[in-house]
């Protein structure tokens, strides 16, 4: 019935079959004779696909761009298509990659973590694949961050031979380091780290016993300024700097210093914050973005536990929330990540929540945001069963498609920096707030749903609005001073969001 009622109309006003998705929603919309709950039903259809084609209009003033996704695990050539296909039509900034040099040989997921050299050639593709993806992903717009491992190389067990035939040995990696390039602490009888808070160990001990890089020295400073300085004049973007916490921050400045558009450069640095550690996260912001590891654990924590509302009352999630938090320019929030989900730290794809929280990393006003995109695993070492990516065949997850994930990057990107106001909440668990009046989220983290009445204030100009987060295709009536005219309906572990 509905379809036809679509049909009609359409046969009646030619002309929309020939406009873009925002336009033909208006006209429909305002096009007298037809009825009230068919304009409604066709409006929450249409934008559910507008957001599966990627026909959402984003001018570079209006539309905030800054939501990475890290393609876990993926080939170059999947890399390059999804680039196209979805990430630049869904909002996405950057895509992260898996460290793309040479590496230890092995199916493990880990062995991406044991560079052997600096030649792009890894499990994700040849350079040639490489150069394809970073120039298919920069004409659509996407930029590239690589996975950068300079802290150290491997741990030496077997010897052997890497991913493009260069051999190697614990402190020996044919004409690019000897055993003159590492640390060797001399600490705990191997030379590992084992006291966290000795700020000496944790930089110049061995981490899980891999060859540390002696990161102090001109050659390797050199040596690895060079490797990254080549991906920048491929095209690359950015950088994720791998175990930034086992190198004085000073020692990434001084690599970074050697990189051809360093300031252009969008870099973001692994430091795991420790409540009794010497070694602190804002010693980083001089290079570029932190990692708010305390985020991903509070996260969990709340939504599982404690209570999701606490993250928007009486203290707003955020740089107030003191230990482990940076002011919102320095950080990126995450829900997990590739360790994270494998340690238990984080809430991960199975939890309920796990969407819900997504949806409020996207949609509130605390820095920047990563999104692991990752694949099904039974085992901590597990790589991917399926070489190349096949989303929902095989283990491949691909959530950074989820229609809740790319409407919260709608409503990230449409409110901008909007502050967040009208903040509801119900019980512990069961928040709303809006983004001024460019945007509103509801989020139920309760199994049964939850229903906020007519006349809630919530901030939007009065119009109709379609749920962008695929709940039910339902229409929010907003009417004078911001107001609702019907009740919102949120289902169980679910969430509703509109946008201007």
């Amino acid at each position: 019935m509905l379809s036809s009622s679509i049909a009609s109309a359409i046969r009646v006003y030619p002309r929309l079959r020939l406009l873009g998705g925002p336009l033909i929603a208006g006209l429909f919309f305002l096009a007298p004779g037809i009825p009230t709950n068919v304009r409604h039903r066709f409006l929450a259809i249409l934008s559910f696909l507008t957001l599966g084609c990627g026909l959402f209009y984003r001018s570079p003033e209006s539309f905030r761009r800054d939501v990475t996704v890290q393609l876990f695990q993926w080939p170059h050539i999947d890399v390059a298509n999804e680039c196209e296909s979805h990430l630049a039509p869904a909002g996405y900034r950057w895509v992260q990659v898996s460290p793309p040099q040479e590496h230890i040989r092995g199916p493990q997921w880990w062995v991406d973590y044991q560079p052997v050299s600096y030649i792009l050639n890894s499990k994700r593709g040849s350079p040639q694949q490489f150069v394809e993806m970073v120039n298919r992903c920069n004409a659509a717009g996407v930029g590239v961050i690589v996975d950068a491992v300079v802290n150290h190389m491997t741990s030496g067990r077997p010897e052997g031979f890497g991913t493009s035939g260069s051999s190697f040995s614990h402190y020996s990696y044919d004409d690019i380091y000897d055993y003159h390039d590492f640390h060797h602490c001399g600490r705990n009888g191997n030379d590992h780290i084992s006291d966290y808070t000795d700020r000496y160990e944790v930089q110049n001990c061995e981490l899980l016993g891999l060859a540390d890089l002696a990161t102090e020295t001109t050659k390797v400073r050199d040596t690895i300024g060079t490797y990254l300085d080549s991906l920048a004049r491929i095209g690359v973007t950015g950088f994720r700097m791998d175990a930034s916490k086992h190198m004085p921050a000073t020692d990434i400045r001084a690599i970074l210093q050697r990189v051809t558009n360093r300031g252009r450069m969008h870099i973001v640095q692994e430091v795991i914050f420790g409540f009794d550690e010497p070694i602190r996260p804002e010693e980083y912001i001089m290079n570029g973005n932190v990692h708010v590891f305390q985020g991903a654990s509070d996260l969990k924590r709340l939504f599982k536990t404690d209570g999701m509302a606490h993250l928007v009352h009486p203290v707003g999630w955020g740089s107030a929330w003191g230990n482990g938090y940076l002011a919102s320019e320095h950080s990126t929030v995450f829900v997990t990540n590739h360790d994270l989900e494998r340690s238990g730290g984080s809430l991960v794809a199975a939890d309920p929540q796990y969407l819900l929280a997504h949806v409020f990393i996207l949609t509130w006003s605390y820095g920047q945001v990563d999104i692991l995109s990752g694949y099904n695993f039974t085992n901590f070492d597990d790589g991917p069963s399926q070489f190349r990516v096949h989303c929902g065949q095989f283990g491949w997850r691909c959530e950074h498609r989820h229609p809740m994930i790319v409407g919260a990057i709608q409503i990230r990107g449409r409110s901008g920096s909007q502050p967040v106001r009208n903040i509801i909440t119900s019980g512990s668990n069961r928040t709303a707030y809006s983004r001024g009046s460019k945007g509103f989220i509801a989020l139920n983290n309760e199994p049964e749903e939850w229903i906020l009445p007519p006349g809630t204030q919530i901030g939007m100009k009065p119009g109709d609005y379609p749920d962008v987060l695929g709940s039910n295709q339902i229409v929010v009536r907003v009417g004078g001073r911001g107001r609702l005219i019907d009740s919102i309906v949120i289902p169980g572990f679910s969430a509703v969001g509109i946008h201007l």
